[in-house]
């Protein structure tokens, strides 16, 4: 096999293990916006994606309470699965003009940090209006705005 063959592959790999970014170092710079009894909120201002037109590609994360976390089980299935459960990301597209957000995927991810599910959203949820006053018109005033 070809040096040209064999760099094609490890960079394929790399690219979907993730890999790059342990390359490139943490470039996460997780800003809190919102805290209840449930769960904490943070948005992660190092790793705005802007997309063509007026998008931005975000992500928000939601670390449970112990309160959060059992209104979680109640629906998350199999519960069993997610007996860790410490934190869910959420990966948003956002129109910054029109003023709305599709969600694209969300990750799980335990106590100690590992992954327990991620689900690609991105063919099955539809664009949604931002209210003022929800969450992710906080993340959409900051990750809008030059």
């Amino acid at each position: 096999m070809s040096k040209t063959i064999v760099l094609a592959i490890v960079m394929a790999w790399m690219v979907l293990t993730g890999l790059t970014q342990a390359f490139a170092g943490n470039s996460h710079e997780w800003i809190k916006l919102d805290e209840n009894p449930e769960t904490y909120f943070y948005f992660d201002k190092g790793e705005v994606a802007k997309l063509p037109g007026d998008i931005v590609r975000i992500t928000a994360r939601v670390v449970y309470t112990a309160k959060g976390k059992e209104d979680a089980l109640t629906v998350l299935e199999p519960a069993k699965l997610f007996e860790n459960l410490a934190e869910s990301r959420y990966i948003y597209n956002l129109d910054c003009n029109l003023r709305k957000s599709k969600l694209q995927s969300v990750t799980h991810l335990s106590d100690d940090g590992s992954m327990i599910k991620t689900v690609d959203l991105s063919t099955v949820t539809e664009w949604e209006e931002i209210t003022p006053n929800e969450r992710l018109e906080l993340i959409r005033a900051s990750a809008c705005s030059p």
